[in-house]
């Protein structure tokens, strides 16, 4: 009897056990088309031995597969599952970490632009303009700039506007408000100790019309200095980019110059012992990303000090990235000379036989021959 068989049949009587309609002590109902189930293994029709562990866990894995939904799971496949409870809550608790280092990050982020900002430095943008009034007119009272800036000037009285106008156009003079002012009640006659009701029409109309003029031109002394803005980060980036374009225009004419190189002169001792090695057209072409690479970077402004800077920077690169060509080629140079003033020495008028035969018989040129093969040959002047 197979083992799914057996489960089910003893399922099936367990089921019936109970029913109440089924008698427990009777032989079960058997199928008369399949008969009894018998074991293929078990020829006289007794009931196969079963391991009950056997029995046991597979009962115990149906019952995983059926609380899960699944198929064909046993209890190994969901030991799995719970271990990755562990690793979810190391997972968890590292993301949380990160978050917490995200939301650091922004703080610090935070407290960055608003260190940027000139203004929180300051109590108030009145405090700001006052400063930098002081700053530039030294020799001003302090405390009068302060009221000025600081104070509505329409809501100040008319002599008080007068006198503060007097401290702030002449500073240092002795008395400060307090004497402007009596020397302002002297002009037009007033008493200060009585209400400006009181006062004489014609004075108090000639106060309110030199109050007007001094309100006005306050007013554009405290217009003097303009607010900072901080710009955002698209801005930052839009005003780089302009400054970078701008830039570039500027080299726009120059850099043909600096891009003709087409060889390298490097000098002898003595007058006609230089030696001239031509530059490869590959970093030729890399010229313009190098040049508008080293502008951009350094925001270099197009000059004469800098263009003689850039030419000098770019022999040394190239000498750098290709000595060992240019000592290759240097050392054939002065072989070539010693050896044509050797020939020339001992009347040796034959040209020198430099051809190597190979093992495979195959005739080739020396390094004379291979060196005049080679793009750009280069040559003594």
């Amino acid at each position: 009897m197979a083992l799914d068989d057996y489960i089910k049949e003893r399922q099936d009587a367990a089921a019936a056990a109970t029913d109440p309609n089924v008698d427990p002590t009777a032989d079960p109902v058997v199928d008369p088309a399949t008969g009894p189930v018998v074991d293929p293994q078990n020829t006289d029709g007794s009931d196969p031995v079963i391991d009950p562990a056997a029995v046991a866990v597979e009962l115990e894995d149906e019952q995983l597969n059926s609380f899960f939904e699944t198929t064909g799971k046993t209890k190994e496949d969901i030991k799995g599952v719970y271990s990755l409870g562990s690793k979810y809550s190391e997972l968890e608790t590292k993301s949380n970490e990160y978050l917490q280092e995200l939301d650091t990050i922004k703080q610090q982020n935070a407290e960055l632009k608003k260190g940027l900002d000139p203004l929180s430095y300051f109590s108030s943008e009145q405090t700001y303009i006052a400063e930098q009034l002081r700053k530039k007119y030294p020799t001003m009272d302090p405390v009068a700039i302060q009221t000025a800036i600081t104070k509505d000037i329409s809501e100040m009285s008319d002599i008080d506007v007068l006198a503060l106008q007097d401290v702030i156009k002449r500073p240092g003079i002795s008395g400060g408000e307090s004497m402007s002012k009596k020397l302002l009640a002297n002009k037009y006659g007033i008493d200060l100790s009585e209400p400006a009701s009181e006062w004489d029409e014609l004075a108090r109309g000639a106060l309110q019309r030199d109050a007007y003029d001094a309100r006005q031109e306050l007013n554009t002394f405290k217009s003097e200095v303009e607010l900072p803005s901080i710009k955002t980060e698209e801005e930052l980036q839009a005003e780089r980019a302009k400054q970078t374009e701008d830039l570039k225009a500027q080299w726009a004419p120059v850099l043909p110059k600096l891009q003709a190189f087409d060889k390298i002169t490097i000098p002898g001792k003595e007058e006609g012992q230089g030696f001239e090695f031509e530059v490869p057209q590959e970093f030729r072409d890399g010229l313009g990303d190098y040049f508008e690479a080293m502008i951009v970077n350094g925001e270099l402004q197009p000059n004469e000090e800098t263009v003689k800077f850039m030419m000098v920077q770019r022999e040394k690169d190239f000498i750098h990235q290709n000595l060992s060509k240019i000592y290759t080629a240097i050392e054939a140079d002065l072989s070539a000379k010693i050896k044509s003033e050797a020939d020339a020495l001992l009347n040796n008028t034959d040209p020198a036989n430099t051809q190597t035969r190979t093992p495979d018989g195959q005739v080739i040129g020396g390094t004379e021959a291979h060196l005049a093969k080679q793009p750009g040959r280069n040559r003594r002047i």
